[in-house]
């Protein structure tokens, strides 16, 4: 029955995500988005057109004192098949 407890995976093969780790709490005060245009050095082509510019949002969060930056990194379009 203990191997049940843990999907059948060894103490070996079990990772950090397995275990339980307490929520931590914090306070965002503020939260940025900043949407850029850049240029690309050399386009991209596909089959959906020519891509001469990027076009990239950046997110900037604080809280308790401390500042995150981070890059959206999901394309223009969702180019999703029926």
């Amino acid at each position: 029955m203990r191997w049940k407890r843990f999907g059948g995976k060894s103490k070996r093969e079990r990772s950090r995500a397995d275990s339980y780790d307490p929520p931590i709490h914090m306070k965002i005060n503020h939260i940025e988005l900043r949407e850029i245009q850049m240029p690309l050095v050399n386009f991209f082509e596909t089959s959906f057109g020519r891509t001469t510019t990027r076009r990239i949002v950046l997110v900037r969060v604080d809280a308790d004192g401390l500042t995150g930056w981070g890059e959206v990194t999901a394309g223009e379009a969702p180019f999703l098949q029926p």
